[in-house]
């Protein structure tokens, strides 16, 4: 039954099987990665939480600038090459985590697994677009994330194993097996059709740079602005529920199940319409407002006279957030990777990620403070910010779209190699 279910789970044979496959490993690996990190090094190398969260506030900031620079390179270099260069890199440098016992070489480390995790993401945005055809890039990327939860959730249920066995030989085994693990991945890299690198722009051809498309560089900013669900999802809701609502703690650990299973079984289904950019762009609209719906149902929540009614409230809140959050990815894949540069998905996509910032860097501000400062008030807040957002969607969608011409390169324009000098020689 149960491989009856993962076949189902994985797309035919080749490349994409390759990539959802190797998702579902660093998800079970970056879940025990997750649970085990902080604790060894508070509990068993002796670190305050203080410094842990300064040293991996430096990383998060220094990686954030490396994106487009990373993503240059693959384009130069070719999106197969430099993400196996930063697979290796990251393997290696968790491995050499194992071997840190102080906050200086713990804040190196980290900083090191933060550049190599940035280029592995970025490069591996370019490496995916030049592998999978048009019509494969949403399905791959859907089934990559449904098997990401799940592979997540089985890292969990393992993780809690190694914080009850408490040992630090556990903790270190968990820490270098995922080194173990993106080192694999590196080399089962070599598998995968090589992708070319972007061809150099013939001399009479106007440069392009993804820096200075500004309407695709807003359009990342929107597309991402639904990863604030993350933040709603993990530190929102708990802080809420506990404080805020008379449900019980033990309902947190619920939602969250019932949101991994749903993104698990429906990602899929629910990407579908996502394979064109109007679609996506009308995805994109009904993730943003789902997400003010949910934020409204959380804050009502904690007028429910009971437990059985606060639940309720909050049960329905998630499978908004749920369903904000599948609709949110599938259309920025398709925007992503559409709208782009397609002879420098490297450096496009690199823009694009940065929309990622400020989700992770103001949303556990937003989804605390505002909150805490003004209760219902600052989920109406929040709601009212996604809803502001979704009006700004379809105009930036098609303003992105109109100007394509003007900062991208056309899959037919000359490059240095086919101009008619180089022809005739």
């Amino acid at each position: 039954m149960t491989l009856a279910i993962l076949r189902r789970a994985l797309p035919e044979p080749g490349p994409g099987r390759h990539m959802v496959v190797a998702t579902l490993l660093v998800s079970i690996g970056f879940s025990l990665y997750s649970a085990a990190s902080v604790l060894y090094f508070h509990q068993q190398v002796g670190l305050p939480a203080g410094q842990i969260g300064l040293a991996l506030t430096i990383a998060a900031i220094i990686g954030l600038p490396l994106r487009v620079p990373l993503g240059r390179m693959a384009d130069r270099y070719g999106p197969r090459e430099v993400t196996m260069v930063m697979e290796v890199l990251l393997g290696l440098s968790l491995i050499g985590l194992c071997l840190v016992t102080s906050f200086a070489a713990f804040a190196v480390m980290v900083s090191i697994i933060a550049i190599a995790e940035t280029g592995t993401n970025v490069v591996f945005g370019a490496l995916l677009a030049g592998v999978l055809g048009k019509q494969d890039r949403v399905k791959i990327s859907a089934h990559m994330r449904s098997v990401f939860n799940g592979g997540f959730a089985v890292g969990a249920g393992l993780g809690g194993l190694i914080l009850a066995v408490d040992s630090r030989a556990v903790y270190l085994g968990a820490l270098g097996g995922y080194g173990v693990v993106r080192l694999a991945i590196a080399v089962a890299r070599f598998w995968l059709p090589h992708v070319p690198p972007a061809p150099k722009q013939a001399p009479d051809v106007p440069k392009r740079s993804a820096v200075r498309d500004v309407p695709y560089a807003l359009l990342g900013q929107i597309s991402n602005f639904y990863v604030l669900s993350d933040k709603i999802l993990l530190i929102g809701i708990p802080l809420w529920v506990v404080g805020h609502t008379k449900a019980p703690a033990a309902l947190v650990a619920v939602l969250l199940g019932i949101s991994t299973g749903i993104v698990t079984l429906f990602q899929v289904p629910a990407s579908r319409g996502a394979d064109t950019v109007p679609g996506a762009g009308r995805l994109q609209h009904w993730s943003l407002l789902s997400l003010a719906a949910c934020c409204v149902l959380i804050g009502a929540s904690a007028w429910g006279g009971n437990a059985w009614v606060a639940g309720g409230v909050m049960l329905a809140a998630v499978v908004l957030l749920t369903m904000g959050e599948m609709w949110g990815s599938a259309a920025e894949w398709e925007l992503r990777y559409e709208l782009a540069d397609q002879k420098a998905q490297g450096q496009w996509g690199a823009m694009f990620s940065l929309g990622n910032a400020m989700p992770d860097v103001l949303g556990p501000l937003m989804v605390t403070v505002l909150v805490e400062r003004f209760l219902f008030g600052g989920w109406l807040a929040l709601a009212a910010l996604f809803v502001l957002v979704s009006l700004f969607s379809k105009p930036v969608v098609h303003w992105t779209v109109r100007t394509r011409s003007r900062y991208t390169t056309s899959p037919d324009a000359p490059t240095a190699d086919t101009t008619p000098q180089a022809a005739a020689t």
